[in-house]
């Protein structure tokens, strides 16, 4: 079986010629895949076994799986003790409550391929299949050398038991801090409240910093480049977690919002755009670069990182005010008493993080794969307006996935204003969708919108035709002026002057005025009349209903019952939103035969 595969495979290279000769010329130059990191990179000929058999990065890496130590012995009982609790923490405030539901806690699954489409006819277009098989090529090689490992678990270097919270002595603490601390300009240093961070994070948050851990195969690699084509420590990525526990879409009650938490203000300053429909304080990258910007500010002001840390949360105003009381003294610990309290437990649990981040193996905390790792998004460039509904009909994408991956387009659309240009992130493997089947995205309408467009339509050719029949032209006379013309007709002086473009009031003998008589039909929209035949057929029919579960979209309860659609679902019960729907609330299914 493999053999044929490879001859598959094997063929459709010699026959796409220079196209897949261009697409594979990675393999002879490592830094095009892997960056100009050659000790990072894949030998040639790994590359020739990726594309002839997928199989052979599983055993690559299991290859070169370390021994398993000797394994321990698990205690019977935790041993660990909290002294004290930690009442305030710099974290995001947004994170008070628990993010039991959130997107990021389990994979998102795609459905492929898209299903069959009632609202809005359309040929669906298919991804050219060499190009699909070079996008999974890449796929494997970057997986194969991301972080996360779902096996970790099982192959833990220290043999932990499942449940086992380790614990260390002061002198271990200080010791890795130390370590840290002499490969970044940072300083890193080791106290008692960074010790107090330090178990908040390794005893009470684990399922946090497993979270975390995943995300930062998301995350990270963005983080990393910008920060050095700025020339910052790398180890400010890890800002954005004290800041918003990397949630791209976080908020506090004070207003910040995004992964580095910016005030409406200051994102201004730098470049980012809040509308109706965009927040680009939300927007990974944008946000990324401004704070890239801000730190780069600070540090020109005070030169001194600490500061700079302190002044990004709390304002340079309140650090200034600090150095003041303090008698002039520009290091963070020597002002830290003249600080604001939540200031006073920034950089220790900035520097908590550092360390919670580089030994979670240490503390038996392991990676929860996120939803997507970094190299299986991609962005295209979208000039039209487009709804997220629109692209989850014609190419399959979940809108909760386009949300989770654009969280900068706060009503789930792309407004396409003439003149902008608007980045639009998706899976690797629907870039070739959406592009292929662009236009069609583009025209389409759910049956709601070609009925509301049908509606429109008629009312507008209605009253075009009742203005042609009730229109007559008037000629002035002598004496008569533009009111009691008016009251002639029925009609207001302002809508005599309207008709006929006047300015003002005056008029003169001969002037020809165009007069409309009559009133305008009534005229009632078809959504409304059925509305109200529903209510009266409604009074007479019993129907069949749904309790709404936590999680459920419309999308599941229509696969839970036979020939029920998404479309019938909400022309049944109205729904304009399915974001207005609650867990406990009761939607009408199919009325119920008598």
């Amino acid at each position: 079986m493999n053999r044929k595969i490879s001859h598959f495979i094997l063929i459709l290279l010699i026959g796409t010629g220079s196209m897949l000769g261009q697409a594979f010329s990675f393999g002879l130059d490592n830094s095009a895949v892997m960056g100009a990191n050659n000790k990072d990179s894949i030998p040639n000929d790994t590359l020739i076994k990726i594309a002839l058999i997928p199989d052979s990065i599983v055993k690559m890496v299991e290859s070169n799986a370390p021994a398993e130590p000797a394994k321990a012995e698990c205690p019977e009982e935790s041993e660990i003790v909290l002294e004290e609790e930690i009442k305030e923490t710099p974290v995001a405030e947004s994170e008070e409550a628990e993010l039991k539901d959130t997107i990021a806690a389990k994979p998102l699954e795609i459905p492929i391929p898209p299903g069959i489409f009632k609202d809005s006819e359309f040929t669906f277009v298919l991804d050219d299949a060499a190009l699909t098989i070079i996008d999974q090529l890449v796929e494997e090689l970057y997986t194969a050398h991301a972080c996360i490992d779902t096996l970790t678990k099982q192959h833990n270097p220290y043999d932990f038991c499942p449940d086992q919270e380790p614990i260390y002595t002061a002198t271990e603490y200080e010791k890795r801090i130390d370590y840290l601390n002499q490969q970044t300009p940072f300083p890193l240093s080791y106290n008692k409240v960074v010790h107090k961070f330090i178990e908040l994070y390794a005893l009470r948050r684990r399922d946090q910093v497993s979270r975390m851990l995943g995300l930062s195969e998301l995350y990270f690699p963005m983080f990393t480049e910008l920060l050095s084509q700025y020339d910052l420590p790398l180890e400010l990525k890890y800002l954005a977690i004290v800041e918003s526990a990397l949630r791209p879409n976080a908020g506090s009650r004070a207003g910040a919002k995004g992964l580095w938490q910016f005030m409406y203000r200051t994102g201004k300053i730098y470049g980012l755009e809040v509308t109706s429909y965009t927040d680009e304080r939300f927007d990974p990258y944008q946000s990324t670069v401004a704070a890239c910007e801000y730190l780069s500010f600070l540090y020109g002001i005070y030169d001194d990182w600490g500061l700079v840390l302190a002044a990004y949360n709390s304002g340079p105003g309140r650090v200034n005010r600090a150095i003041r009381r303090s008698g002039g003294k520009r290091d963070y610990w020597e002002i830290w008493r003249h600080l604001p309290r939540e200031t006073r437990g920034y950089v220790p649990a900035f520097i908590a993080v550092n360390y919670i981040m580089e030994y979670a193996t240490e503390h038996n905390i392991y990676p929860t794969p996120p939803p997507f790792l970094n190299h299986q998004s991609d962005t295209v460039v979208v000039r039209e307006r487009i709804t997220f509904e629109h692209i989850e009909k014609v190419i399959g994408v979940p809108e909760e996935v386009l949300a989770y991956l654009n969280p900068m387009y706060t009503q789930n659309i792309i407004p396409g204003i003439v003149g902008e240009s608007y980045a639009l992130t998706l899976p690797v493997n629907k870039i070739g969708d959406f592009i292929n089947n662009k236009q069609a995205i583009v025209l389409y309408k759910t049956e709601q919108e070609r009925i509301d467009s049908a509606e429109k339509a008629i009312t507008l050719e209605k009253e075009k035709t009742f203005m042609q029949e009730t229109k007559l032209t008037h000629t002035v006379r002598y004496g008569e002026v533009l009111g009691l013309i008016a009251q002639k007709y029925n009609a207001k002086i302002s809508e005599v002057k309207a008709w006929n473009d006047l300015s003002s009031s005056r008029i003169y003998v001969g002037q020809k005025l165009t007069i409309y008589t009559g009133k305008k039909p009534s005229v009632v929209s078809s959504k409304v009349a059925a509305s109200a035949n529903k209510k009266a057929e409604s009074k007479d029919e019993k129907f069949k209903y749904h309790t709404i579960q936590s999680g459920d979209t419309l999308w599941d309860i229509a696969k839970l019952y036979d020939g029920v659609t998404i479309t019938e679902l909400k022309k049944l019960n109205q729904i304009d939103n399915a974001k207005k729907l609650k867990p406990g609330m009761k939607i009408k299914i199919a009325p119920i035969s008598s």
